[in-house]
């Protein structure tokens, strides 16, 4: 035989086993791997491409898991159904559900104690089946500590105040053009006054200012709120003030002292500078009465009190001066476009109190003739005007002249006097043995009379400017508006080409 041998053997068998492989199917009763199927083991070089395609697959799995966020469970507090009795005639009402509000402050440490105070009280009752739910909330307080005795008022941030002033600062500036330096020195609260001053060259008018400030007689000049003339200044007859000059005292007092008026001084350095006129002003001396038209009614819209400083009384020219600057006074703005129209009497229309200042005022000046006198020219000359030139800033009013009564007729008017200064200082020069007698001046005393002065003014009625409440910081930006529309006025433009 051909395939006799070991290797014919080995081939017999080799090719009877690939027969019945295809004679036999998978999964028969004769194979050993009845039941399952056998799993491709994979070769050695196939095991490390596996085993990283392994690795990565789980990092991908922790991956997705660490993404998914973990949400607490949601409560949902629902009133059960209504239960019957036991007879099933009617439902027996449940207890009011208790609702459970956590405080909103969550920046505080988890170290302070939370304390639960009822907040609103059931509301019903229970017989007629009204429940409303009680409600109470979470509040947190601070654990008592070593400061357990100071109040929560204590506790809280205080706003600062400005820094009180001691010097003044420009309002409106040599120019006659608006500053924002003042708007730091203001607070917003409505409770303020404003003073202002007008009066001719030398008559006083930041003297007066500045004891109206605080300033005492005694103090040095150079420590005045409002500067005076200088030596210098007054051997070449001119002017201190410039522009505006604004200052704000501790008891919220505004004070606005001017330019003076009508001023020569003004006239030669507006020629001596060769300043520019505006195309509707034709002559320096019209453009000096222009300016001061300007300042007087800029005054007489954003003061309630305007004190008018001269150093004699029946000043005829002053008098009408008021009546020209009352006349070309802006109109108090309206609150709306609707009420414009129909508040255009003049009765809607802000007008201040005017306090006539005689300074300098001599032993004469302070009879009860002379007094009455000087009102009944102030009467007749503003009888007419809607200024508020009588009242109770009166030197006859405040008590300070014992020889006068209230009842007396001829004075009514806000009417002040106030003696020389250079004959207080030789009152209190001539202090001493010498003195034992001392000389009748005629009038009280300076500092009486300027304490007496400024209690009046400071006790005076704060008629709102406006149609509005304005604070301190809204007065700023109305009077800004306000010496805006004076300077570009068409009543002042008119009056120019009149003069």
């Amino acid at each position: 035989m051909a395939d006799a041998g070991p290797g014919g053997r080995r081939r017999r068998r080799r090719g009877g086993r690939e027969r019945a492989g295809q004679e036999r199917p998978q999964g028969s009763v004769g194979d050993r791997d009845y039941g399952r199927e056998r799993d491709p083991r994979p070769s050695d070089k196939d095991r490390p491409a596996m085993a990283e395609k392994t690795t990565k697959d789980k990092h991908d799995k922790d991956a997705s898991v660490m993404v998914v966020p973990q949400t607490k469970p949601t409560i949902i507090l629902a009133k059960p159904p209504e239960r019957k009795d036991s007879s099933g005639s009617a439902p027996v009402p449940d207890k009011a559900p208790v609702v459970l509000m956590k405080a909103r402050d969550e920046s505080k440490p988890s170290s302070q104690t939370g304390n639960v105070s009822a907040a609103t009280p059931a509301m019903g009752d229970g017989s007629h089946g009204d429940h409303h739910p009680q409600v109470y909330q979470l509040q947190r307080h601070p654990v008592s500590g070593p400061s357990e005795g100071v109040t929560q008022s204590q506790q809280l941030p205080r706003l600062s105040t400005p820094p009180e002033m001691t010097q003044s600062m420009k309002l409106v500036d040599d120019s006659l053009q608006w500053c924002d330096n003042g708007m730091e020195m203001l607070l917003d609260q409505t409770d303020f006054l404003v003073v202002g001053v007008i009066g001719l060259q030398g008559t006083g008018k930041s003297t007066v200012m500045s004891l109206i400030a605080g300033n005492a007689f005694e103090d040095n000049p150079r420590l005045y709120a409002f500067r005076q003339q200088s030596r210098d200044v007054k051997e070449v007859a001119g002017h201190q003030t410039r522009g505006i000059d604004f200052m704000v005292t501790s008891e919220r007092i505004i004070l606005l002292d001017t330019q003076p008026i009508l001023s020569a001084s003004v006239l030669d350095q507006i020629i001596k500078h060769e300043k520019s006129l505006p195309p509707e002003i034709t002559t320096a001396e019209n453009c000096v009465e222009l300016q001061s038209l300007q300042l007087a009614a800029f005054l007489f819209t954003v003061c309630h009190v305007v004190l008018v400083i001269q150093d004699w009384t029946e000043d005829i020219n002053m008098l009408q001066f008021i009546h020209r600057a009352e006349m070309l006074k802006p109109p108090t703005p309206s609150p709306s476009v609707e009420s414009s129209t129909s508040s255009s009497d003049d009765n809607d229309d802000f007008y201040p109190q005017i306090v006539f200042v005689h300074n300098k005022a001599s032993r004469e000046d302070f009879k009860l003739d002379n007094i009455q006198q000087a009102n009944r020219v102030i009467s007749v000359l503003l009888q007419h005007s809607k200024l508020k030139y009588k009242g109770c800033i009166s030197i006859t009013h405040s008590k300070l002249l014992p020889h006068m009564d209230n009842d007396l007729p001829d004075t009514d008017v806000n009417l002040f006097l106030m003696p020389k200064a250079d004959s207080a200082k030789s009152d209190a020069e001539t202090k001493g043995v010498t003195s034992l007698l001392p000389e009748y001046r005629g009038h009280p005393e300076l500092e009486s009379i300027v304490t007496t002065l400024r209690n009046l003014l400071f006790s005076a009625s704060r008629t709102p400017l406006a149609h509005t409440s304005l604070t301190e910081k809204n007065w700023f930006h109305y009077a800004a508006r306000t010496w805006d529309g004076v300077k570009k006025s068409n009543l002042m433009s008119e009056y120019s080409r009149l003069l």
